[in-house]
């Protein structure tokens, strides 16, 4: 019988996190986190925004954002910029100063197409296809 209980609790406490695991829903825009809504007046104050998606997972909340341009915009739970892409080229008003300045003096005239804020670094698409990845400083590490 306590074999029974544990399994049958255990079976309970699956069930639970696979319906928690991935929840989707449409939001507007104005319900998105203060720094979210933040940036996308600074960078892109012009552009309608098409859609607002919450995505819920175990443990962790993200908010997608499609903006009338093309624009993909992907925010972390607290609203922190996670992804930037857009494949005609995202505004260089998004990018660190400092890596805005690399990609300038080095890769004259491309755009970037995406960036992905990770924990440990910075990463960028040029147009061309390039990728360069930045340490969280902007200093260039490498590039494929």
């Amino acid at each position: 019988m306590k074999k029974f209980s544990i399994l049958l609790l255990a079976g309970i406490l699956f069930f639970s996190a696979y319906a928690l695991a991935d929840r989707k829903r449409s939001i507007s825009r104005n319900s998105l986190p203060a720094p979210a809504q933040q940036f996308l007046k600074k960078h892109f104050a012009d552009v309608k925004t098409t859609f607002v998606q919450q995505e819920m997972e175990v443990g962790d909340t993200d908010y997608e954002v499609l903006l009338e341009d093309g624009t993909q915009i992907e925010f972390g739970r607290k609203g922190q910029i996670k992804k930037v892409e857009n494949k005609a080229g995202i505004p260089v008003s998004v990018l660190p100063q400092r890596i805005a300045s690399t990609i300038a003096e080095r890769f004259h005239g491309q755009s970037v197409v995406q960036i992905d804020f990770d924990r440990r670094s910075i990463e960028v698409e040029m147009a061309s296809g390039i990728e360069i990845e930045f340490d969280k400083q902007g200093r260039m590490v490498s590039f494929d």
